[in-house]
């Protein structure tokens, strides 16, 4: 199952040594670039070895948008991340997507439902 994901799920259960359950649960997870981003992967940071890991191991996948207007509407009440998660969810039709914002909970379910 293809789940989107924005960056506060992945890199907190990375710190906590638990990002293996969400290759559990979902088996695959799309960021967009901007989560990729937010992540700092180039640093030396709690978390970013299991999140470099998973990303050379293809079961986290950067995927770019193809589009941008959407992801460019939502960072009016969003951060890149969010905005860019939701929009990807919505150019892919994904069925699950991973944020821990309400405010972004609440814009994801206005435009994937």
């Amino acid at each position: 199952m293809l789940a989107i994901c924005n960056t506060s799920p992945l890199l907190n259960l990375a710190i906590i040594d638990q990002l293996p359950l969400l290759q559990q649960q979902f088996q695959r997870i799309s960021i967009p670039p901007a989560v990729e981003k937010e992540l700092m992967l180039d640093k030396a940071l709690p978390g970013s070895e299991s999140l470099r890991r998973a990303i050379q191991s293809g079961w986290i996948q950067v995927t770019p948008l193809r589009q941008m207007h959407v992801s460019r509407t939502l960072r009016f009440e969003l951060d890149a991340g969010e905005s860019e998660a939701i929009a990807l969810a919505l150019e892919l039709g994904a069925t699950r997507i991973l944020l821990d914002e309400r405010d972004a909970r609440l814009a994801a379910r206005l435009r994937l439902m």
